[in-house]
């Protein structure tokens, strides 16, 4: 996901474990989706166990 730096600070303020989900729904007009055949480009990522789990690290 690539995020414009206009939403950085909605970002940071967020609290919990619920990910950027009501940052992208308050700004769905400017989502935009694009079509990947790669299963690592939509991988989630959270921590760096799970960035060393795709064995890229």
């Amino acid at each position: 996901m690539l995020l414009a730096r206009g939403v950085f600070a909605e970002l940071r303020a967020l609290e919990g474990d619920v990910g950027a989900r009501e940052v992208l729904a308050r700004h769905a007009g400017a989502v935009r989706q694009i079509e990947v055949d790669n299963p690592a480009v939509v991988t989630d990522i959270d921590t760096p166990e799970d960035y060393a789990g795709m064995g890229m690290a």
